[in-house]
């Protein structure tokens, strides 16, 4: 499987600096599998989908928060990793 790897230093003050950025490599067919020590991003191919991403502003995912998790599996939604306050 190919791979791609490349810094991901964004804050979250740089929010959506980091949603651009993550939305140019989708469009180019590159998805964000992880992020690696908190700033090497491995991303992936895309496997016939189209990807776009919106990062979310929390401290911490609370794997409580039912109401939360549910809303975001409704939406279609699929959590990647939590960084620097970004989901």
């Amino acid at each position: 499987m190919k791979r791609r790897f490349s810094l991901f230093t964004y804050p979250m003050m740089d929010m959506k600096a980091a949603e651009a950025e993550l939305n140019r490599r989708a469009a180019a067919g590159w998805v964000l599998k992880k992020v690696h020590l908190n700033v090497l991003a491995r991303f992936e191919p895309c496997e016939g989908r189209s990807h776009f991403v919106d990062l979310d502003l929390r401290r911490t995912l609370d794997e409580t928060d039912p109401d939360y998790l549910q809303l975001c599996a409704d939406a279609g939604w699929e959590k990647v990793q939590s960084l620097r306050g970004m989901l």
